[in-house]
């Protein structure tokens, strides 16, 4: 797995060993990144169930300030931060050791905005997404008005099942066995990200 584009353009991707965690393909990658091309440059940027930090290190190599990733699997730490040593970025990054719910009470805690996020949760947990999902809409105060999150599952997904208030859906793409869904902050009066 290599970077795709930006300042690492084309440089390798450390992937956690073991069969636990599900790499996002560059195809999925890529079509993240065309929607928020306009809005990447100085983001900050949450990694949500990061695997390699494959998301992260592509928004960092394409202009965003800062990302947090979070994961609760020790290979999928290990290799995160393999890649944030070898890229030389530890200044504009944060890694969390937590499950996920957990890691985002404690965002909330410490009062982090965030501008983009891409939320990848092993696709059979089904009950995973709907905490997740369920937790943003009751924290709107973690992300800018302008936000836009991502959300990367299975072909079975209930995302559009889960009524959220302060998110509006944008798009939804199929991508080989993937679904990719993009949501847009309610509260935005006027996006300065524009979905393509």
């Amino acid at each position: 797995m290599h970077i795709i584009a930006g300042e690492f353009r084309r440089r390798k991707i450390a992937t956690p060993k073991g069969q636990t965690t599900r790499p996002t393909s560059s195809r999925l990658r890529e079509s993240v990144f065309n929607i928020c091309q306009n809005c990447i440059e100085q983001s900050s940027f949450l990694d949500l169930c990061a695997g390699s930090g494959a998301m992260g290190l592509e928004a960092l190599s394409r202009g965003a300030s800062f990302c947090v990733f979070v994961d609760n699997n020790l290979n999928a730490l290990h290799a995160i931060s393999e890649n944030i040593e070898a890229f030389g970025i530890k200044k504009q990054t944060k890694v969390i050791y937590k499950e996920a719910i957990a890691a985002l009470k404690l965002l909330v805690q410490e009062k982090f905005v965030f501008d983009l996020c891409y939320i990848d949760p092993p696709y059979h947990d089904q009950e995973l997404f709907a905490e997740i999902l369920t937790f943003l809409d009751q924290h709107p105060e973690l992300f800018s008005k302008e936000a836009t999150l991502f959300i990367e599952s299975g072909l079975n997904s209930i995302v559009e099942e889960t009524k959220l208030t302060h998110y509006r859906l944008e798009s939804k793409r199929t991508v080989s066995d993937s679904i990719l869904y993009t949501f847009t902050a309610n509260k935005a009066q006027d996006l300065q990200c524009k979905i393509l």
